[in-house]
């Protein structure tokens, strides 16, 4: 055994250069009770290297080495009338993009998603049915789980599990001429069942666009596997095969998603989320890490101007605009994959662009001034 005075003075060197690691248990208190607020993050699709995050104790996972085909977007935790707050995000039907405000509460079991809120969004079918009047409409409805789906459940810690199995229904209308329905009320039943355990815990860390690498926090590492079944039905029957085909579904279509997930006291949002197309958890496909949070100490990226996007959804054209700025401005359009769409350069705070050629789906953009500066980010959707 080495002196007291020399084994002092590593254990001191260590812990100044290492971060020390704690395992924590995640609770209702671990939380603020105002957490109304905006996240931003890195979307990247996997397609070379990644880190390797093996599940174990007391580990160190290191983000900063992500980079390949990175995006930026933002989610932003809005106030609602019955619930905590609520996520504004998009989400995919099939082919077809719309928005909602999913619906969460911390309490005393846990993170808890109730659900989403959803407005009315038209779509037309001609490109699908031929029909010249045929669409499709997510009627405005609040599509609530029959039981809260916990997110974290309460207290988390090493070796916990939960699990959650709820259903939600989705409405529509359809109109196809060839089918000879007319605005048909249309339910999408949605049967879920999730698990979730802490297989590790440990520390990990991350770096911001600018590059500028966190200190390494204290996280659990979860994994969560969901499956899911859809079933349709077309005035109250049965969706026909021929219908289901025409979109890509398939009766009592089934869907089973792996997730493996970083999470800290104080924060609803992941540090990391990778997605995986296994059940073993070895072959990740995309991750999402959060890349600004003051409390946390990763510096933030926030953007010096507003910035707005409008019609979103878009059709044929899309209008941004910038306040604050009255200067040239150069602004930059991607795909959900990160594929650049085109720059453009704005003139007068305002920028028109054409997304006729665009496909349907959600797009990101970010606004740069002449300095090469990021101004503001932001995203839309194209509908067809």
């Amino acid at each position: 055994m080495k002196t007291k005075n020399s084994l002092f003075l590593i254990a001191v060197s260590l812990l100044a250069s290492n971060y020390l690691s704690a395992q924590i248990t995640l609770t209702q208190s671990s939380y603020a009770s105002n957490l109304i607020g905006t996240d931003t993050l890195a979307y990247t699709k996997v397609i070379t290297s990644f880190p390797t995050l093996t599940s174990m104790t007391n580990a160190s996972w290191d983000m900063t080495s992500v980079s390949d085909t990175s995006f930026y977007g933002l989610v932003r935790r809005v106030p609602t009338s019955t619930y905590e707050f609520a996520d504004s995000n998009y989400y995919l039907f099939g082919p077809f993009l719309y928005q909602g405000n999913e619906q969460y509460s911390v309490t005393s079991s846990g993170l808890q998603d109730f659900g989403i809120v959803i407005p009315r969004t038209a779509y037309s079918l001609t490109s699908y049915t031929g029909g010249v009047h045929d669409s499709l409409i997510i009627n405005k409805q609040n599509s609530l789980n029959s039981n809260p789906a916990n997110v974290i459940g309460f207290p988390a810690t090493y070796n916990g599990s939960w699990s959650s199995n709820y259903e939600r229904n989705f409405d529509c209308s359809l109109t196809v001429a060839a089918f000879s329905y007319n605005n048909a009320p249309t339910v999408v039943k949605l049967y879920v069942k999730e698990n979730d355990t802490v297989k590790g815990w440990g520390q990990m860390r991350d770096k911001n666009l600018a590059s500028v690498v966190s200190p390494y926090f204290d996280v659990l590492q979860v994994q969560t596997t969901i499956n899911a079944i859809d079933s349709f039905f077309i005035n109250g029957s049965p969706a026909p095969t021929a219908v289901l085909n025409a979109f890509g579904f398939t009766q009592g279509m089934i869907t089973v998603d792996y997730y493996q997930s970083y999470f800290r006291a104080g924060a609803v949002t992941p540090l990391a989320q990778v997605s995986y197309k296994n059940a073993s958890f070895s072959a990740p496909t995309s991750a999402t890490t959060m890349i600004s949070d003051f409390t946390a100490g990763i510096a933030n990226i926030a953007t010096s101007q507003s910035s707005n996007v409008y019609p979103n959804p878009a059709g044929s054209q899309i209008t941004i605009t910038v306040s604050g700025n009255s200067q040239s401005n150069h602004v930059a359009v991607y795909d959900i994959s990160g594929r650049m769409m085109g720059t453009y350069l704005m003139r007068n705070d305002m920028l028109n662009i054409s997304t006729q050629s665009f496909n349907a789906g959600m797009y990101f953009y970010k606004i740069y001034d002449n300095g090469g500066a990021q101004l503001s980010t932001g995203r839309f959707s194209v509908v067809k």
